[in-house]
């Protein structure tokens, strides 16, 4: 006559073995609002998403004492597996462009290239989405490990992501897909590859305008409050940054104030280094200035998925620029252009994207 046990009763929580794992189980508590946190408990099961893994590695650089990259999140994102990390001073880590977000599963892994600014942290609620058999990896951009410049090109872009994929999978079909800005580098992809004799299993553009356009003059100005407004309206705050506040100021100066507003927002703690928003900011800046006008691609269809709420561009209106590009098959999902990819409305996309594999993996196109 018991009531049944609730799953967080029946979990085995495997306790600290050393003080750093103390201190990391700790952080992780207070930032999920979860207890008890084993060590062996993956960050992202446990709710968190992109917002909260910012804030979380800002945490343990000001503790540690040491700079890691998020995406270190996606390959150790267990406190057993980040204390072994810290532990060995940084050591067991390099940077790759190929993100595991989700490595598991026997289906053909699908490659994302995230939108401008080149982070894959807000792609895992998708790839949570698509299930455990769907391997999910998403294309970092070169900009963000804090030492190389960022590309300058889509061409350029492409080819470096294409040159690592073909290390990390020899041979197609290639299963590609691009959100935002990233549907261009991903379409370049896919071009480079066929021009390499490979096969394109499927090219997945994730309402991401057409090539063609012309480069947009983004400062630095508008991309902090780009990204300002973007990131403190997601935890439901207003943004603060003015552009005439910003303007007479020097650049680590206006990356201070924008580190400020994160820190208010509760994203970052009061401590964090500047050296990853000016990575971000820099990346953007790349992206947007960028000039991009290739040929026809008959190789494979682009499956455009656009989003349904919000849009300045609407579902026709992507297609027709799409189409001057290749054939163009056209689905709509639920939420903007960002909330397409989050909770509830990412799973009508996941199903669309499981579809779109599904039949593509039927069809070689070479």
């Amino acid at each position: 006559r018991l009531p049944a046990p609730s799953q967080q009763e029946t979990r085995l929580v495997a306790r600290p073995r050393s003080r750093d794992e103390q201190e990391l189980t700790a952080l992780w508590e207070q930032l999920l609002g979860t207890h008890p946190i084993g060590i062996f408990d993956n960050f992202f099961e446990l709710g968190g998403h992109s917002l909260l893994a910012i804030r979380l590695m800002g945490e343990v650089r000001q503790q540690f004492s040491q700079e890691l990259p998020l995406q270190v999140l996606f390959t150790r994102p267990t406190v057993a597996e980040l204390a072994e990390l810290l532990q060995k001073g940084g050591e067991l880590w390099s940077f790759s462009p190929i993100v595991a977000i989700q490595p598991r599963g026997h289906r053909p892994a699908l490659y994302c290239c995230p939108g401008a600014g080149g982070h894959t942290l807000y792609l895992h609620a998708l790839a949570r989405a698509l299930g455990d058999d769907q391997p999910f990896y998403g294309l970092e951009a070169a900009g963000l490990d804090g030492q190389s410049p960022p590309h300058t090109t889509v061409e350029a872009a492409a080819a470096a992501y294409v040159g690592e994929l073909r290390r990390h999978q020899p041979v197609g079909p290639y299963f590609l897909a691009g959100h935002s800005f990233g549907a261009q580098i991903a379409f370049e992809m896919a071009r480079q590859l066929h021009t390499m004799g490979e096969t394109i299993g499927a090219l997945i553009v994730l309402d991401g305008g057409a090539p063609g356009r012309e480069p947009m003059e983004m400062d630095e100005v508008e991309a902090i409050l780009g990204y300002e407004s973007l990131m403190v309206q997601e935890v439901g705050d207003r943004p603060e940054l003015k552009a005439e506040e910003l303007k007479p100021l020097s650049s680590e100066e206006r990356l201070q104030l924008f580190k400020q507003s994160l820190v208010k927002a509760g994203l970052l703690p009061a401590g964090t280094s500047t050296d990853f928003l000016r990575a971000l900011i820099a990346e953007a800046i790349a992206n947007h200035r960028v000039e991009y006008h290739p040929t026809r691609f008959e190789a494979a269809p682009i499956y455009l998925i656009a989003a349904a709420e919000g849009a300045e561009t609407t579902e026709s209106e992507l297609a027709a620029n799409w189409s001057e590009y290749g054939t163009v098959i056209c689905h709509e999902t639920p939420g903007g252009h960002l909330t397409m990819l989050y909770p509830p409305n990412v799973q009508s996309l996941a199903e669309t994207i499981r579809m779109i594999l599904h039949n593509a993996s039927n069809v070689s196109f070479r």
